[in-house]
């Protein structure tokens, strides 16, 4: 008893004695020393759920991130458009505390970061408050197939690139240059949508770096010398199969389902039409798709010179505009943020594409990751632009996930038929 007392007060004193000789590695750090809670911890797009919204309209998402030396931040709340929001409104309490503010709301909107989730409250004026949860958005890029790599100058193939996938974003690269000669790569990743391949040409003798950027199944890019400095601009393609169009008329209403199930659904389908009675729900597919091709028709009237307007959800988050911006004028045909073809209040199409009320209009819109192309009345108004974000009315915020396809019924009488959509099958080698 006596020697374990002994062994154990000897521990004691050895314990006692380290942190007196070592005291400055255990002290308490000096408080100047240790930095303030920041805006810019909460960088990143954060994708957020109401938890008593009350209704379907539950989505919110928001962006923050630094622009000219300042903090900013873009948010979509519910059904809104995007809103901007400058350094002023964003603020961090001294205990971390994300603080955003906003007209309407009766007091900021109060978040609090927990590693990669995010939960808070807002009281609106009228005495409402709603909680959110939510969590940080994740981009990632599924990089493979075979890619066949070009000059832009040109045209003159400089080689191909062949991204077999191992799992957790990882891949087993192949590239041979424009004589086929297979290239020795060193390196290569994937971190979002950027590609970065390392690797040595001319028999050993001059180390390269492709730079690049995956958008959809298109590449863009440099390959820089071992000094950084540009030696080609580069432009590539990836073979994409497609799989067998899809009917979404075919199985009647059957197929589909209202947004929300307390509201009037007066939806129908009479003579392979599909059409609202509005005001009317929007209408969804219970089928889920992740990469497609949509091809459908669509026609708006104008009774009593009202205008109407509808919109298609892609994979329930994006909407596609659908709205009668016809003009007996040529001079008055312009291109708007919220006119038809634009993703609302997100992308402006690049030219002007509709057709007169009560004609029968074509869509053909495709989205290979968060890359979106549109196709209005045979014209190509919407060219591969990259999807920053879900727009207002969203079904669900998480960006990474597949989604259904949403009709909007609310606006305005709108009749679609021809509706098909061929999905995106793996990238082939």
């Amino acid at each position: 008893m006596n020697a374990t007392r002994s062994k154990g007060a000897v521990r004691a004193a050895m314990t006692s004695a380290l942190f007196l000789t070592t005291g400055s590695l255990f002290a308490a750090p000096d408080l100047e020393e240790i930095p303030k809670p920041s805006v810019a911890d909460y960088y990143g797009k954060w994708e957020l759920l109401l938890a008593n919204s009350g209704d379907t309209f539950q989505s919110c998402m928001i962006d923050l991130f630094e622009k000219d030396g300042q903090p900013k931040a873009e948010m979509i709340w519910k059904w809104a458009s995007v809103q901007h929001i400058g350094a002023k409104a964003l603020k961090v309490t001294d205990d971390g505390v994300l603080e955003i503010s906003k007209p309407g709301w009766a007091n900021p909107l109060r978040l609090r970061r927990l590693g990669d989730a995010i939960q808070g409250s807002v009281e609106h004026k009228n005495g409402k408050k709603d909680f959110v949860t939510g969590r940080l958005g994740r981009w990632v890029v599924d990089a493979s197939g075979a890619w066949s790599v070009r000059s832009p100058r040109d045209g003159r193939s400089l080689g191909m690139l062949w991204l077999l996938p191992l799992g957790a974003g990882r891949y087993r690269a192949v590239a041979k240059n424009d004589e086929g000669h297979t290239l020795d790569i060193k390196s290569l990743s994937v971190v979002e949508n950027r590609l970065t391949m390392n690797f040595v040409a001319d028999e050993g003798q001059t180390k390269l770096q492709l730079a690049c950027e995956i958008r959809g199944d298109q590449l863009f890019g440099k390959i820089l010398n071992a000094d950084s400095s540009a030696k080609e601009l580069v432009v590539g393609g990836r073979k994409r199969r497609w799989g067998k169009p899809v009917d979404l008329l075919a199985g009647g209403l059957d197929d589909f389902r209202p947004r929300d199930p307390r509201r009037k659904y007066g939806w129908k389908i009479e003579n392979d039409i599909l059409t609202n009675s509005p005001p009317d729900v929007d209408i969804v597919t219970k089928a889920e798709f992740q990469d497609f091709k949509l091809n459908l028709e669509y026609k708006v009237e104008r009774p009593k010179g009202k205008r109407s307007n509808s919109g298609i959800y892609i994979r329930g988050r994006y909407e596609v505009q659908i709205l009668d911006d016809w003009n007996d004028d040529p001079k008055k045909r312009r291109v708007q943020r919220h006119g038809n073809g634009a993703v609302y209040s997100r992308i402006v199409p690049e030219k002007f594409a509709s057709a007169a009320p009560g004609e029968w209009q074509q869509y053909e819109i495709t989205i290979i990751d968060r890359f979106l192309t549109v196709k209005l009345n045979g014209k190509i108004i919407v060219n591969n632009r990259r999807l920053v974000g879900i727009t207002g009315g969203a079904l669900l915020p998480f960006e990474s996930e597949p989604g259904p396809l949403m009709l909007q019924g609310d606006h305005g009488k709108i009749e679609y038929r021809n509706v098909k959509v061929t999905p995106a099958l793996p990238p082939s080698l």
